[in-house]
Order: structure tokens, then C-alpha cells, then sequence
């Protein structure tokens, strides 16, 4: 059945208003209680006052006792915002328009018993003429009325929304009725919707609806989100910093901040490199002292709690961010996952499919690393391994040329092998990998003894390339000739002979032709 009533959905607030009361518009004389008719629903929003629509038809008071209300959650977004189509109290058949249903928020349902100590019961004109005040009020300030003497409130039932966001209240008695809602759950809501208050049954003019429908939504806060930089090359191996954005949920006071990081067994926490900062609405960002959290390391699980003084500086409605460093030790697609805790909310960012890894949702972040091996050999002899030598990679060629903006230098090692794990990118915000990406090789120092190789090689690397499928890259060196060193053993004994023959040889040829020419020149006739 449907009601004539507005419902407006606020853009802050997120609420379908639903009908402030329902008001007697005749006399006890035109009606009595087993038989009410021509009564005055009334309806309110947030930002409006109450107004009236007069039902004609009577109520069935078999239904006393048996009618509900049911509340439908959903989160407000660009397609389905909060400030929506008038509600009716009506079911609404595919809800599927309405946007992401919430779940585990709580609501508190409360019966208004009475006014100076008349009960409120709609199955009685008395009833709806103990709340006919309430006509013509802006909802906050009917809100206001009812919960202050001379009303009183009756029982209270919480309700929570399961995984559809729906959460009911079954088999109630005719009445006004408080809803409340009273905790988020694990959404991050930027503020609760605006108490509301409606009655059972809810007139649209021309008949009741004894099993009323509401929609309140909220506008939800950003989400957690997390971030990774570019590695940068340390002694222990490439060093990446994370960046965890938690929301702040709206809240008076803070019991419990938290913020657990499962990490990925290639990654390994660097001591000390936790920062903590709280950044308000406006964008002011303040940090931590280190008095304000702590941060433990526990196998491959990083914890790090806000203290009483850090949970004293945080902001309603504001982020959470912390970051730390951890170092890579392998390649591939490397994902990594957080959770934050804050009083009793929850904010999880984790894949979606736990059997794929690799294509995690696009808001987790995932590094991507490959793995470039070096064999540095000599020339001559493939199986001698040459250590010592030292290895500049570079983003470009330009760089290479110029010995500029190093990713990192490497030596080889005993084996005269380097093992590099090079950043190849990180997934965007649609959850699109990096293909590829090439890298420049250049020897910056040869082994002692050999020459230096001052060729720029170019190699590409992807997310196939892990340590056990490395990209291979052998390079040679040619000994040094250095001549003014003695020669020893027979190649050399051979060569000292051939040259000492020369030598005697060219002697004894010059010997000749200076006796052949003295000859010749005592045998000339005188003139």
C-alpha cells in the first residue's frame, strides 16, 4: 500500500523522513476505537516541518499487535544519492536501483508510552490526539518534544542490518515509534542518520499500511586505501614505503585506534620507519610524536596502536595515515593487505579472490618486481668466475651514458654473479598491471686485472621474472697485457732466444758491410 507522504533523502543526513505522527483530524464522536477513520497522517523531514494528509479509510485493529516496521540501509553515491525520491512506506520491488546495501548497522527502536501519563495507542483516538501537537514541527525538534517530559519512552528494541541492509522489527503494537540509529558497523558513515520518528500503521489517504518500509541512506566517508613508492636501493636490498589511509568514523571520543598489515612473506619490515599522522577534514595534517603509538612486529604481522594521547588527537570525520617501509626480497606481483580498527568500526582492504592473488581488487595495492641475474666470466675461460666487479642500472640510456639517476650499483659476487629486484610498477587505480619495463646495464668497474666493458646494455623485465626465472645477463672481460712484466715458463725462454738471435744476427751483418766497404775503398786506382 502506499502513503501520501514526502521522503526526502538528505544529502548529509541520509534519511527517508517518515511520518513524524499520524493525527485524529475528527472527533471521538465521528470515531472510536474500533473503528477510526478520517485520520490526519503526518509527515516530516529532516529539514522541513510536519504536514498532514487526512485517511478516510478505518483501521483494522485485528492488525494490532502484528504490524512492523522494516528499515532498509544503503550507502549514497553519484548514481544513487542520498537526497532521493519521495519514500511511501511501501516496499519498493527491485531494490537493486538503490545502490550498496550496508550491513551491521545498528538501529534503535523505541515506543513513545505516553504524554502526562496518557498512553499512546494508536488503536484509540486518544492516542493519536496525545501526539497531535506534533503536527506542523521541523522532525529535529519533534524529536526533541517526544523525548523530553511530558512524553515518556516505553521499551526499546535494537535491530541490525544484515547483508542485504535490511533489518526488521516484527509484530508490533500500534504506536509512535523513536528510530534511532545508534552504530556504523563497519561503514565508514561520515555522520549517523537524523532520529526519525513514524507510526504504526502509516495512512496514505485512502488506506494503512500496517507493515511499513523505510530507506534511510548515508553518505560514506573514502574508504581505506593504501599506496607504495618506488623502491630505493639500500644495503639489505630494494626498500619500499607503504602508505595506509584509514578513515576516521564520526565519533565523539576514541577507545581504540588500530591498524594491523599482514605482510607478504617477500616483504620485510625495516625497525623503526613507522610514522603516524592524523590529517583533519580541511587537509591540516599532524603528526605523531612517538609517545602516541606503537608499532609491533609479530612473524609477518605489523600492529601499530594509537596510545591514550595519540587517541586524544584524533579528528571526527578525519584520516588515519601511517606509513612504514619494508624491504623486497623476491619478484613477481607482490599485494598487501591492512585493516584498520577504530572504537567498533572495522575497514578491511584485501583482495577479492583469495585463489588469485595476482589480480587483486584495484583498490589493494601491488608492487611488481623482476629479477635480473648478471654472470660476469672471463673472456677466455667461461668457467673462471670473476668477483669484484661493479654494475650500475639505470632507467634510461641517457642515464646509463651519463652515470646518472642509478636505481642501484652492484658487485659480483665469489660466483661473479649479481642478483638484482628491479621495481617494475605498481597496479593503477583500476587494477591495471604494468607490462614491462626496460632497464640500461653498464659496467662501472672491472675485476682487477681485467679491462672494463664500458658497453650500455638494455634488458626488459616482467612480473614472469622471479628469482627462480631471472633474466640472465653474461658478461665477459678480456685480461690486461701489461708489458713491462717479466715473462716466464718456455713461451717465454723460446721468445728471449729468438730475440737474442736477432740481435746476434743483425751484428754480424753490419760487421760485413762495414768490412765490405772498407774493401772497396782501398781498391780504387790513384788519378
Amino acid at each position: 500500500m502506499k502513503m501520501n507522504f514526502k521522503a526526502r533523502l538528505a544529502a548529509v543526513l541520509g534519511i527517508v523522513a517518515v511520518g513524524a505522527a499520524s493525527l485524529v483530524g475528527v472527533s471521538t464522536a465521528e470515531a472510536n476505537a474500533a473503528n477510526i477513520q478520517n485520520a490526519r497522517t503526518i509527515f516530516a523531514q529532516p529539514t522541513d516541518t510536519t504536514s498532514a494528509t487526512t485517511t478516510t479509510a478505518a483501521i483494522d485493529n485485528s492488525r494490532n499487535g502484528t504490524s512492523s516496521l522494516t528499515i532498509h540501509k544503503y550507502a549514497a553515491d553519484s548514481a544513487n544519492p542520498a537526497q532521493g525520491q519521495p519514500g511511501t512506506g511501501a516496499q519498493i520491488g527491485d531494490p537493486s536501483t538503490l545502490g550498496k546495501p550496508l550491513q551491521g548497522v545498528q538501529f534503535r527502536v523505541t515506543r513513545v508510552d505516553s504524554k502526562s501519563g496518557t498512553p499512546i495507542d494508536l488503536a484509540t483516538n486518544a492516542g493519536w490526539d496525545a501526539i497531535r501537537e506534533l503536527n506542523g514541527m521541523p522532525v529535529a525538534t519533534a524529536v526533541s518534544t517526544v523525548k523530553a517530559a511530558p512524553y515518556v519512552l516505553g521499551s526499546s528494541s535494537v535491530v541490525t542490518t544484515d547483508v542485504q541492509g535490511v533489518a526488521s522489527l516484527a509484530n508490533q503494537n500500534f504506536g509512535l515509534y523513536l528510530v534511532e540509529e545508534i552504530a556504523p558497523g563497519n561503514n565508514n558513515i561520515t555522520a549517523p542518520v537524523q532520529p526519525f520518528l513514524v507510526t504504526l500503521p502509516l495512512g496514505n489517504g485512502t488506506s494503512w499500511n500496517y507493515d511499513v518500509h523505510v530507506y534511510p541512506k548515508n553518505t560514506l566517508g573514502k574508504e581505506i586505501t593504501k599506496v607504495v613508492s618506488e623502491p630505493v636501493a639500500t644495503a639489505n636490498g630494494p626498500q619500499v614505503t607503504w602508505t595506509i589511509d584509514s578513515p576516521i568514523p564520526a565519533s565523539a571520543s576514541y577507545n581504540k585506534a588500530q591498524v594491523v598489515d599482514q605482510l607478504d612473506p617477500r616483504l620485510t619490515y625495516v625497525d623503526g620507519t613507522v610514522q603516524v599522522a592524523v590529517i583533519d577534514a580541511g587537509g591540516t595534517r599532524n603528526a605523531l610524536s612517538a609517545g602516541d603509538f606503537t608499532a609491533n612486529i609479530s612473524g609477518q604481522t605489523l600492529t601499530v596502536d594509537l596510545t591514550s594521547s595519540g587517541l586524544s588527537k584524533m579528528v571526527s570525520g578525519g584520516r588515519l595515515v601511517i606509513d612504514f617501509g619494508t624491504i623486497v626480497s623476491g619478484a613477481g606481483a607482490i599485494p598487501n593487505t591492512a585493516t584498520s580498527y577504530i572504537n567498533n568500526s572495522a575497514f578491511e582492504l584485501s583482495p577479492t579472490d583469495p585463489n588469485n592473488p595476482d589480480n587483486p581488487n584495484p583498490s589493494v595495492p601491488v608492487v611488481f618486481m623482476g629479477t635480473l641475474k648478471i654472470v660476469k666470466v672471463d673472456a677466455k675461460n667461461n668457467a673462471l668466475a670473476l668477483s669484484g666487479a661493479q654494475f650500475g642500472i639505470y632507467p634510461s640510456d641517457f642515464d646509463a651514458a651519463n652515470n646518472t639517476n642509478a636505481i642501484g650499483t652492484y658487485t659480483t659476487d665469489a660466483q661473479g654473479n649479481i642478483v638484482a629486484i628491479l621495481y617494475i610498477g605498481q597496479s593503477d587505480i583500476n587494477g591495471n598491471t604494468p607490462a614491462s619495463r626496460t632497464f640500461f646495464v653498464k659496467e662501472l668497474q672491472a675485476p682487477v686485472g681485467y679491462v672494463l666493458d664500458p658497453t650500455v646494455r638494455s634488458i626488459i623485465l616482467d612480473t614472469t621474472n622471479t628469482v627462480n626465472q631471472p633474466v640472465v645477463l653474461n658478461i665477459t672481460n678480456e685480461q690486461e697485457f701489461i708489458p713491462g712484466l717479466p715473462l716466464t715458463g718456455s713461451q717465454g725462454t723460446v721468445l728471449m732466444i729468438v730475440v737474442g738471435t736477432l740481435l746476434v744476427a743483425s751484428g754480424v751483418g753490419f760487421a760485413m758491410y762495414g768490412k765490405r766497404r772498407k774493401t772497396a775503398a782501398n781498391a780504387q786506382p790513384e788519378e
